[in-house]
């Protein structure tokens, strides 16, 4: 009866720690929360590409941006 305690309680134990790892999470972890979705964009965005990269993207983007609507609304004015 003691081997069996034993046994079921290190596959318990066993199984919290594996699905832990599996995740990427630290052992000592609630195996069973879901991540958050701004977790999720935020572990995305650290592994596909470096901070600096994406901000440097991000920045990119908006002076784009800020040229598109500066052409939309000199369309805009010439057209009234």
């Amino acid at each position: 009866m003691k081997y069996l305690i034993v046994i079921v309680v290190g596959v318990v134990i066993g199984l919290w720690a594996g699905v832990n790892i599996g995740k990427g999470n630290a052992i000592y972890e609630n195996p069973f929360k879901e991540k958050s979705f701004v977790e999720d964009v935020i572990d995305s965005a650290k592994e596909s590409i470096d901070d600096e990269s994406l901000l440097d993207k991000g920045k990119d983007m908006l002076e784009e941006t800020k040229e598109k609507m500066k052409e939309s609304a000199k369309e805009a004015v010439d057209n009234l």
